[in-house]
């Protein structure tokens, strides 16, 4: 059983103490306690591990994640305004990143700056474009979007849709624009823009319009289609468009609207979901709109403050998903200004938190909140951040008061959601999760309720990188004779365990092998061991090292058992000494 540890500073999750929180619906969710999870680690090549979860308030339709313990997002890297001089950052509103260079609106520079972020911790001054130089028109520029050569800009001050050439991101210049009333354009203080093939659309903050316009010629664009409603789209703020539709974030109407531009001479109405009034949804003087797999993500400011997740598969008839609030789970969400989707995170520019706030969406029925970087925090510049892009692992940040743009790595936040989980009772949950190439590490588990605060078991579960298998280089001594036992000094190689002692035997094909014994690890790369070599056919036998994870390591004919050959005794012959016979003399 797991144990939790107290956190850290720099853990992504705070412990939770209290037991119950207002969640998005205004009701109370009880906040979960994890107890224990089994098994409590593997290794990450595992495609499927069905884990089980006990503990207690677990409710139906809970979400279940496993996160990096020492996961948080951290600063990277900035550029500041350089004041009268490049770079020009006097109050950036929003930022586009394409290739290596970041394109910022600077609304008080009057500019459109452009960084290079090759190496993000040292973001550099690249090129910029000044209001007025060689025509164009950037006094308070707001939005901004980078499509194929030409940067398109939101000008609020000219009431007007700027068109840059960057194809020299060193020397950007004016392509083309277009302004208020011209051909029919209604572009009074453009917040947004976005590009959709060869057309552009800008929200009209001061005409209540989302403006279309041609861009088949950027040094020339024209009006193409208007769509302009001041009860439906009062005050619109931001656009995103997604297939045949764009969202609209309405600050005067506290609501999403869809409008339908397949043909865009003649955008129509399609659907609108408005703020619930102290109850969800919470629309309440939208932002920031962002759209992906049938969601929109929303950051609504105002006091419900939140992350509204709104369900968009049937656009004449959006309705309420999820959200997460400002505080819930120590989420810092005050008055967001944007929002960026990447992977199964949102990235929100927190204007009020002062902070970059991250969350899992993977289940956008449950947003869970998985870290914050604050402003000053390891020299972070976030003084009322209004616009973020994500280029993983890094979320590019505007900070308006900070007069800078702000890279964080935010590679370390991750989070490996469960699948098929299932809620057996309050106190137990049985889920899955997929650990292929999971960073090897210590893992919070965490368990939210839907629209409460997340419970965590800190440092409740290991995932662990494949142990290499063994490999055998030499053996000491080679071989033995079939009549005894003999000591093996020194088995070498590489990764032999030495938590758990492997095994190993000699094998040949036909005869049974022959297991060591007394196996001891001295060292990853050296055993010891006895093998009793008697009665056993003499040749050459195979060396087998098998770590205890089953991986194993063969040297060819590396032993080699000796046969006992009998010792045959000479015979002797006796010596025969030869008998002297005395010489007779004859007597004469």
């Amino acid at each position: 059983m797991n144990v939790p540890a107290l956190l850290s500073a720099r853990t992504v999750f705070a412990l939770i103490l209290l037991p119950l929180v207002i969640g998005i619906t205004g009701a109370v969710v009880p906040v979960p306690s994890v107890a224990d999870i089994t098994p409590d680690s593997e290794v990450n090549t595992t495609r499927a591990l069905t884990a089980d979860i006990s503990g207690s308030d677990f409710a139906t339709g809970a979400q279940v994640l496993i996160v990096p313990a020492a996961a948080c997002p951290v600063h990277s890297g900035s550029i500041v305004d350089g004041g009268s001089t490049a770079p020009f950052l006097n109050g950036p509103e929003a930022v586009f990143l394409s290739g290596t260079m970041a394109y910022v609106t600077s609304k008080w520079s009057d500019a459109l700056e452009i960084v290079e972020v090759t190496d993000p911790a040292h973001p550099v001054h690249k090129g910029s474009l000044l209001h007025g130089t060689g025509g164009a028109l950037l006094k308070a520029p707001t939005g901004v979007v980078v499509s194929g050569i030409y940067a398109y800009v939101a000008s609020s001050g000219n009431n007007a849709l700027e068109i840059v050439d960057v194809s020299n991101p060193a020397h950007p210049v004016h392509a083309g624009s277009i302004t208020n009333g011209t051909g029919g354009a209604l572009l009074s203080d453009p917040r947004s823009v976005t590009v959709s093939g060869s057309y552009v659309y800008v929200t009209g903050y001061g005409s209540n319009t989302l403006e279309i316009v041609d861009i088949s010629d950027p040094a020339s664009p024209v009006h193409a289609g208007t769509m302009k409603d001041d009860t439906r789209l009062k005050n619109p703020t931001s656009v995103f468009v997604s297939g045949d539709y764009a969202y609209i974030t309405s600050a005067g109407n506290n609501a999403l609207e869809i409008v339908d531009v397949s043909n865009p001479a003649n955008p129509f109405h399609k659907g609108t979901i408005k703020d619930g009034n102290g109850n969800v949804p919470f629309l309440k003087t939208p932002t920031d709109v962002y759209v992906i797999r049938n969601f929109a993500y929303v950051t609504s400011s105002g006091i419900n403050a939140a992350l509204e997740i709104v369900d968009v598969a049937n656009p004449a008839i959006p309705v309420h998903k999820s959200g997460i609030r400002n505080g819930v789970g120590n989420a810092l969400l005050g008055d967001p200004a944007g929002v960026y989707i990447s992977d199964h995170y949102a990235y929100v520019a927190s204007a009020g938190g002062y902070a970059l706030e991250i969350v899992d969406v993977a289940n956008p029925a449950v947003p869970v909140h998985l870290g914050t970087i604050t402003n000053g925090a390891g020299g972070a510049l976030l003084n009322v951040p209004s616009g973020v892009y994500v280029s993983s692992p890094h979320a590019y940040v505007t900070s308006r008061i900070g007069n800078a743009l702000e890279i964080v790595d935010i590679g370390s936040v991750t989070s490996i959601p469960a699948t098929s989980v299932a809620v057996h009772s309050g106190s137990t949950i049985t889920c899955t999760f997929d650990l292929t190439n999971a960073t090897p590490g210590a893992y919070n588990v965490v368990v939210t309720n839907p629209g409460g605060a997340p419970g965590m078991l800190v440092n409740g579960f290991i995932i662990a990188a494949p142990v290499p298998p063994p490999a055998i280089t030499g053996i000491t001594p080679s071989g033995g004779s079939n009549m005894t036992a003999v000591s093996i000094t020194n088995l070498s190689g590489i990764n032999f365990n030495t938590t758990i002692k492997p095994s190993v035997k000699l094998n040949r094909t036909g005869n049974a092998d022959i297991a060591a014994t007394n196996v001891t690890a001295l060292l990853s790369t050296q055993l010891t061991c006895t093998f009793d070599l008697t009665g056993q056919e003499a040749g050459s036998w195979n060396v087998v090292v098998t770590n205890p994870d089953g991986q194993e390591w063969m040297l060819a004919n590396g032993f080699t058992v000796f046969p006992v050959v009998p010792t045959i005794l000479p015979t002797i012959v006796p010596t025969i000494e030869w008998t002297t016979v005395p010489t007779t003399i004859p007597t004469t």
